[in-house]
């Protein structure tokens, strides 16, 4: 279940916002509007996470490429005059 965690252990969220900026004006009013201590207001830590096996699938067209120049390159060299 999302949000849930071990005894113990504080629970923890993670979802994706569009605007920071907005999220933040957005999460600001309503614990405002809540009644809430601008001291206890919900802490919130920002974290970019990288998809790598998306940024390498973005490399492979040109690693195929320039793999097959290679290959040909060699292949032409290979059938040359002997001489």
């Amino acid at each position: 279940m999302v949000g849930t965690s071990p005894p113990g252990v504080a629970p923890s969220y993670h979802f994706a916002i569009g605007s920071v900026e907005i999220f933040e004006r957005k999460l600001e009013a309503a614990q405002r509007d809540l009644g809430i201590e601008a001291r206890d207001f919900i802490p919130v830590q920002y974290v970019n996470e990288t998809n790598w096996m998306a940024e390498a699938a973005k490399l492979l067209p040109t690693i195929l490429i320039v793999g097959s120049w290679l290959y040909v390159m060699r292949s032409m060299g290979a059938s040359g005059p002997g001489g």
